[in-house]
């Protein structure tokens, strides 16, 4: 995926979500080697028990919505499609061919329209 720049809209220990100019970014905590910027802006907090739950809440209104994505894998690998569903440990997208589940310990990024 590269460099993604952006204003912070929701952050736990899991996922962040960026927006950039027409463009939002789920991005997988688990995946990301440096921050810049946060520092004044990020208070330090202990975990709470919902922050387990906002990636798949995340995705879950992605997938609701039915909006179109890409998504990147670990490896730069990226899929263009509409998550169809939301699983425990993977979600399944449906691309213009067939259907794909990505596990979600692989699951970099999303990138979406506003």
């Amino acid at each position: 995926l590269g460099t993604v720049t952006g204003s912070v809209q929701l952050s736990s220990h899991q996922v962040f979500v960026l927006t950039s100019g027409t463009e939002n970014f789920l991005i997988n905590t688990a995946h990301v080697v440096m921050v810049s910027g946060l520092v004044n802006r990020v208070k330090i907090r202990s975990s709470s028990a919902t922050d387990d739950y906002l990636l798949k809440m995340l995705l879950n209104e992605l997938c609701d919505r039915q909006i179109s994505a890409t998504w990147y894998s670990g490896h730069s690998d990226y899929l263009q499609g509409v998550c169809v569903s939301v699983w425990q440990d993977a979600i399944d997208i449906q691309t213009q061919r067939k259907v794909v589940t990505l596990p979600l310990q692989h699951l970099v990024a999303a990138r979406y329209p506003k």
